[in-house]
């Protein structure tokens, strides 16, 4: 994660926020990024979250019964 964030992950996000409500971009890592620019939270937040969503995402589609 650290390695896309530094490759320019937010910088591409900032880009695509306009076309937001695209459903390609209705992916967990757009979403946290798009919170942190609606000023929902900081920056900080939204790199904690990106992880954590992408792990439960991953335990979802392995586990769909759960």
């Amino acid at each position: 994660m650290d390695k896309m964030i530094a490759n320019g992950l937010f910088e591409e996000a900032e880009q695509l926020y306009p076309k937001q409500n695209l459903n390609a971009l209705q992916t967990v890592r757009y979403r946290e990024i798009f919170g942190y620019l609606e000023e929902q939270y900081d920056k900080e937040e939204a790199i904690r979250l990106l992880p954590w969503r992408i792990n439960r995402c991953r335990l979802m589609f392995l586990n769909p019964l759960r």
